[in-house]
């Protein structure tokens, strides 16, 4: 169950315009998605894990330098999927912080 909704914040994170194609995406941060799934009281190891293992391994989410993005496997899903997230994607778990800062803001 944490693969899944950690899929979910993830998706959510990258996919912020239902008009569009969820894949690419744009990158997102590691912290933002465990941060997220922690209020809702999950494990960050098992968050963490489900974004290295299953997630990653199933090319749905991977590394791109020091932020996350979805993987080709969303770019495959087919279109029927897409279409019924289209319906829920306003209710899909957000995370708080913005996916778009810059590198330079992280800290090292």
């Amino acid at each position: 169950m944490t693969q899944s909704v950690t899929f979910a914040v993830c998706l959510a994170a990258a996919w912020r315009d239902a008009h569009q194609s969820p894949y690419p995406g744009e990158h997102f941060r590691r912290a933002d998605v465990v941060d997220t799934l922690q209020e809702f009281g999950a494990d960050p190891r098992a968050v963490n894990a489900a974004i290295d293992t299953d997630l990653h391994l199933l090319l749905l989410v991977c590394r791109d330098g020091p932020y996350l993005r979805l993987g080709p496997a969303v770019a495959a899903l087919p279109e029927s999927f897409a279409e019924s997230l289209r319906r829920v994607h306003n209710q899909l778990p957000r995370p708080r912080e913005s996916s778009t800062r810059q590198p330079e803001d992280e800290e090292a």
